[in-house]
């Protein structure tokens, strides 16, 4: 055997030996400050929905109030 193969052969030997184990990553979803994170950003979505939509029925009644009191003073003013 050439020596240029039997170097080829042991690097390609290696790399099949040594990649598992150069693959092997840390799982995140298991990092417990991640989860806190996500636990927080959860919380954050709930909020900002709550935000969104306060309460739809009742800016309705209130514009509707505002309505009838600019009508009333426009009314009130008109006479004087």
């Amino acid at each position: 055997m050439h020596p240029q193969t039997r170097l080829f052969s042991f690097l390609v030997i290696s790399c099949l030996l040594f990649a598992p184990l150069l693959c092997a990553q840390h799982n995140p979803l298991n990092d417990p400050d991640l989860k806190e994170m996500l636990k927080e950003a959860q919380e954050m979505q709930k909020e900002a929905k709550k935000l969104q939509n306060p309460g739809a029925p009742d800016t309705k009644k209130k514009l509707a109030e505002m309505l009838s009191q600019a009508k009333e003073e426009e009314a009130a003013g008109g006479k004087t």
